[in-house]
């Protein structure tokens, strides 16, 4: 069960511990507890006192009066244990003058301190209430019934001489404390308070003792304020994004840096009467008359009249000596600065001011550096001529030094700087604080309560003189950077991967990145690829390569170098594409690379600012208090660096501007590109088919003897050109035409009719059937990458098709897409094929590979021939050739006789005198001849045959041209016909080569 008595806190950010508020030290009060009870008595005895005597009834027993109702008010004296005597606080010489004339006179008498009413209650809202405190009398070192010499602070303008006290009378009055009579209030003495009643004629009615029975419980005076931390001076120009507590050097991950940077560090400063109570001016037990010329110089004295002027303005002003000397007074209790987390250091490092009275306190180790070296370099400073030790208020201030590296910080007596390593790209806040010596612990207040309960205090006072409890020795931060112009190192991938999902026109991406967070402020994950438009708006498709910014985040200084990615690409669309991702990390420290120049524009003449460009959006125009705005006032471009006045802006011409811009480079790119294919998660639209024409594949080669050379020509049958309308790539890059197959078990059922590619022999010809009953995906050899078990968007259920994927171009004279086939149906004769056409993806999720089927038109498959030529060196006229390939036995229709096709063999000469193909004649007197026909075995023919050329034919150019005709039945009017007759033969040509000679 919840602890009910504990009430939740209202809210998150409510601290669950606190401590004391910043206290200040203003000497001792005394109280009276319930006071206000006993004035209210007082008040209405006054009151019934009042009216009696107004009533005349004196006889009243009431009427009497007692020795508390002639109490004027109190004498107050003090007992300190230094001279352990009282000491009045209200013995004093009062000066009169007489009006009108310079007449004075003095008397020496003892005030007295009144009971008095401090104004009116405001802690409930407006009422008749008065406040009283129950402090009666508060003492700070001096009378309580003089003032103090000096001027008095008013609440407007500058301190004035106090004027005369009148009292209610013509005759002025001046009070100062009887000398000698004062005792000192001084840190760590202990002192009493009595009270003494003094009446209404100013006589001493206390009858008090001498002893401390009626005194106060004895107390220490002790120090309540904080000692306040050291003070940082610049000891040179700030740099862009510098500032007085942040120190920065600049680098590269590739090249050191320019210079150290450098920081005085001085203890705070300490009123005058601080000082005093310290006892600091304290000579022979009392105070030093030679150092009065000392204070008057020192308490006035501030680092705000010496240095230089920082050219970066802001009131900052500069320091260039090697070391300081502190010109006011030193807060002795600062006895030196602590630094908590500098750099490669384990713990505190404890740099001390050097006070001749803070020598003891430096025998031990202070941050790793010994006691003994300091007080050597007491010894060898006097010799050398350099400042050693020496007593309040002559501190010696020391230097910081920042430059690179990763080593512990280290410390030069002899000069005073401590030097502090910091990595390439690293930034770190250091806690620098003033610590006190053991020897100071009993005079601070806090410590005194803290110490009341007794106990074990040992762990704590070491945080006290390590200056690490900040109710004491409060603390500030000083920044540590080491800029650098672009990340230490290149942002890498450990792992990235894409999904997306049916429908999406997104991917999402994850993975891990490794990036050196200290130095890299910002991360982008770019993506690039080549982005597939055929826009019908074009002349024809293009390829531009596209690239976008996929996610950017701003890293924290703090967290592991290896950290997890989450992004989401947007696309648009449901489009494959191929992605390079990049890493881009951008410096965290830009800032402190800022350029400023001053420049005048001259109309809109261009200026440049840097050969080396500028960071976009890094730029700032502005005129005193004015910025300008880019694109309004005045355009830039960045990669020449180029800045020009805009006519119509508010620029004024002729005026120096003042330009603040960071040159590139502050990025730094990835490690390595990660690629990765992003599916489409849509089918692609249906092809439209335009139309197919048979294609063929031409082969030469060499062979034979040296004697008996021979030729050799292939035709490769079973090619086809499929043209298809734009556009195309709708299913993104990589988009193939796809031949759809049948890949299941059996035969497909009558859901796939009309959806998958068909063959068959032709009719009207006896000739051999094709290899199976329907194509499959081998049977293209132009589709290495055909795939099975796909569903078809019309038969959604049933992944039991095949695709046969080819590659399209585009042909920029019919203005078409196109793809090649190469189909081996086996050795029948100009079968005819249907195919089923979709178009396909292969980067495409499960089920989205293929578009809706299309049926194209029929088309027969020509047969392959090979043609060889053969000659022999001994007879250069002789020639035998031959024609081999599939053929057909017999025409089904019409045809009497039997057998296959004829080949014919002819003989050209080329014409010299003519050009191109037009320049092949044939040779007269030669007529074709017809070839052989022989059975090569199956459906496979051969023809032969053997001619003599008419001439030499090295002497010659000659060329050989096979061609093979059908024979059939030709219908009246067929112009294919040898004759019009009805009935008489007919023939087509179906292949034709030419072998050069």
């Amino acid at each position: 069960m919840a602890d009910l008595s504990v009430p939740p806190l209202p809210s998150d950010d409510v601290p669950t511990a606190y401590t004391v508020p910043s206290l200040r030290t203003r000497g001792l009060s005394v109280s009276h507890v319930d006071r206000a009870t006993a004035f209210v008595n007082v008040a209405k005895r006054s009151e019934r006192l009042n009216a009696l005597y107004s009533s005349n009834d004196v006889g009243n027993t009431e009427a009497a009066l007692d020795a508390d109702d002639t109490i004027r008010g109190y004498a107050v004296d003090v007992w300190d244990d230094v001279s352990r005597k009282w000491h009045s606080l209200c013995r004093r010489i009062a000066t009169y003058t007489i009006p009108g004339t310079t007449t004075t006179f003095q008397v020496e008498d003892e005030g007295a301190v009144t009971l008095a009413v401090t104004g009116p209650s405001d802690l409930a809202g407006p009422s008749n209430d008065q406040y009283l405190h129950e402090s009666l009398f508060h003492w700070n070192g001096w009378s309580l019934v003089a003032p103090r010499p000096g001027k008095m602070i008013p609440k407007e303008g500058m301190p004035v001489d106090p004027a005369p006290q009148a009292g209610g009378s013509p005759i002025a009055v001046t009070f100062q404390a009887k000398p000698g009579t004062l005792p000192r209030l001084r840190y760590g003495r202990t002192y009493r308070f009595r009270m003494r009643a003094i009446d209404l004629a100013g006589n001493d009615v206390s009858g008090g003792t001498t002893d401390f029975s009626d005194a106060s419980p004895p107390q220490v005076h002790r120090r309540f304020d904080p000692v306040p931390t050291p003070v940082i001076l610049l000891a040179a120009p700030r740099g862009a994004g510098e500032s007085v507590e942040e120190m920065v050097v600049r680098g590269n991950f590739d090249a050191p840096i320019a210079e150290p940077a450098y920081r005085h560090v001085v203890p705070p400063k300490i009123s005058q009467l601080m000082a005093e109570e310290h006892g600091l001016f304290d000579v022979n037990g009392g105070l030093s008359v030679n150092d009065y010329q000392m204070i008057a110089q020192r308490d006035a004295a501030t680092w705000a009249t010496r240095g230089v002027e920082d050219p970066a303005g802001q009131g900052q002003r500069y320091y260039p000596d090697p070391l300081l000397q502190v010109p006011y007074l030193p807060d002795v209790f600062s006895r030196g600065t602590s630094f908590q987390g500098l750099p490669g250091a384990s713990g505190v490092v404890k740099i001390d001011f050097n006070y001749l009275n803070a020598i003891p306190d430096r025998l031990g180790l202070i941050g790793g550096i010994s006691g003994a070296l300091a007080l050597t370099y007491g010894l060898l400073g006097s010799l050398l001529g350099v400042t050693s030790p020496a007593a309040w208020p002559n501190a010696q201030p020391f230097k910081i030094r920042l430059v690179e590296g990763n080593r512990a910080p280290s410390w030069n007596a002899l000069l005073r700087v401590l030097t502090v390593e910091l990595p390439k790209g690293r930034r770190t806040e250091v806690a620098y604080s003033s610590y006190v010596n053991s020897a100071d612990a009993p005079q601070l207040g806090v410590w005194g309560w803290v110490t009341e309960g007794g106990g074990d205090v040992s762990a704590l006072k070491t945080l006290v003189t390590s200056g690490r409890h900040w109710m004491i020795t409060p603390n500030r931060k000083l920044i540590l950077t080491h800029a650098v112009r672009q990340p230490v190192t290149k942002p890498a991938f450990g792992t990235l991967t894409a999904t997306r999902s049916p429908g999406q026109n997104f991917a999402s991406l994850t993975g891990t990145v490794t990036v050196d967070r200290p130095s890299t402020g910002k991360l982008d994950l770019r993506g690039s690829w080549v982005e597939q438009i055929d826009d019908l708006r074009a002349p024809g498709p293009v390829s531009p390569t596209l690239s976008a910014v996929v996610k950017q985040d701003s890293l924290g200084y703090d967290g592991p170098d290896t950290a997890s990615l989450a992004a989401r690409h947007e696309f648009g669309d449901s489009k494959y594409r191929r992605v390079g991702y990049s890493l881009l990390g951008t410096t965290r420290y830009a800032e402190y690379f800022t350029k400023t120049r001053k420049i005048t524009f001259i109309g809109t003449q261009g200026v440049k600012l840097s050969d080396d460009g500028v960071v976009p959006s890094s730029d700032v125009v502005s005129l005193d208090a004015t910025t300008y705005r880019q694109g309004a006032d005045y355009v830039i471009d960045y990669p020449t660096g180029n800045i020009a006045r805009i006519a119509t802006g508010t620029i004024p011409a002729g005026t120096p501007v003042t330009v603040r811009f960071v040159e590139p480079p502050i990025t730094r790119d990835g490690a390595a590109v990660k690629y990765l294919d992003i599916p489409a998660s849509a089918r692609p639209a249906a092809p439209k088919v335009s139309y197919l024409i048979p294609a063929f594949d031409w082969a030469s080669a060499n062979s034979g003897t040296i004697f008996n050379p021979k030729v050799t020509s292939t035709r490769q049958g079973g090619g086809l050109r499929v043209y298809l309308e734009r556009p195309w790539f709708s299913s993104g890059d990589g988009e193939q035409l796809g031949v759809v197959t049948w890949a299941g078990s059996g035969a497909p059922g009558a859901q796939f009719d009309g959806l998958l590619s068909e063959w068959g022999r032709d009719p009207i010809w006896v000739s051999a059937a094709p290899r199976a009953e329907r194509p499959a995906n081998g049977d293209f050899a132009l589709a290495p990458g055909a795939r099975t078990g796909l569903t078809l968007a019309e038969v959604p259920g049933a992944a039991s098709v095949g695709v046969a994927p080819h590659d399209v171009a585009y042909d920029t004279t019919r203005g078409l897409w196109y793809a090649d086939l190469q189909v081996d149906a086996g050795t029948p004769y100009f079968p005819f094929i249907r195919l089923a056409l979709a178009r396909y993806q292969a980067h495409a999720l499960p089920g989205c590979e293929l578009s809706p089927v299309v049926l194209a038109d029929f088309i027969q498959l020509a047969p392959g021939r090979t043609a060889s030529v053969t000659w022999s060196l001994l007879d250069s006229q002789a020639l035998s050739f031959s024609v081999t390939g599939p053929g057909y036995t017999n025409a089904v229709a019409g045809t009497s006789g039997s057998g296959t096709s004829t080949v014919y063999a002819s003989v050209q000469q080329y014409d010299p005198d003519l050009t191109g193909d037009l320049a092949w004649v044939d040779v007269p007197g030669m007529p074709p001849i017809a070839l052989t026909a022989a059975s090569a075995g199956g459906n496979t023919f051969t023809w032969s045959g053997a001619l003599r050329l008419p001439g030499n034919r090295l002497l010659n150019r000659y060329r050989l041209v096979l061609r093979e005709v059908e024979q059939y039945t030709a219908d009246a009017g067929d112009v294919r016909a040898a004759n019009s007759v009805t009935g008489a033969a007919g023939q087509r040509t179906v292949y034709v080569d030419t072998i050069p000679l």
